[in-house]
């Protein structure tokens, strides 16, 4: 419990808080410095971001549940059978543990490989929801550009302010499988 305390004060105060408050900055500079249309977009793109992490998130902890629980029964077949050896060789069951274990174990890796799968897949949908928003944003940037009613350097300037969003958006996706944990443990 002390060190989920500890993990979720420093998750939330160090990591969560200034990520907050970067978002909030960066979308009042665009509201104030650009146009809302560009804030919109932003705080439209994060939200769907945050819905599907914590939608996708909770969908793959089923799936690793399930591949975690087969895993723990084949190791526990496996040490029963370890811890017997002398009556499974009596019964001349060799061959059926053997059998036994490795069913267990091709369900463990099915498993396993299904979660990986989804989680791939859920990583490609988030990647692609901020694809598309920092994509729009800067697609609408230009068509400013181009008309003449925003200078080149404030599109440099907008582009700067996706790419230091990016990256801490993408770590908000461990970072919410930590404070869940964390929360678990508390």
């Amino acid at each position: 419990g002390l060190r989920g305390l500890r993990e979720f004060l420093f998750d939330a105060f160090f990591l969560i808080l200034p990520f907050s408050a970067e978002i909030l900055f960066v979308t009042g500079f665009m509201l104030v410095r650009l146009d809302f249309v560009f804030a919109v977009v932003l705080l439209a793109t994060i939200a769907l971001y945050m819905v599907v992490l914590i939608i996708g998130s909770d969908r793959l902890r089923k799936h690793q549940r399930r591949a975690i629980t087969m895993g723990a029964a084949a190791h526990g077949e496996a040490i029963d059978a370890l811890i017997n050896y002398e009556t499974v060789k009596y019964f001349g069951n060799e061959q059926f543990i053997a059998e036994r274990y490795d069913t267990s174990l091709a369900n463990v890796e099915r498993l396993t490989v299904r979660a990986f799968t989804y989680r791939s897949f859920l990583g490609f949908i988030m990647m692609s929801i901020l694809t598309g928003g920092m994509l729009s944003i800067f697609m609408l940037a230009v068509g400013r550009v181009e008309a003449g009613t925003m200078t080149l350097g404030e599109l440099v300037l907008v582009n700067a302010c996706l790419l230091q969003l990016v990256r801490p958006l993408e770590r908000l996706g461990n970072l919410y499988r930590a404070i869940k944990q964390a929360l678990v443990e508390l």
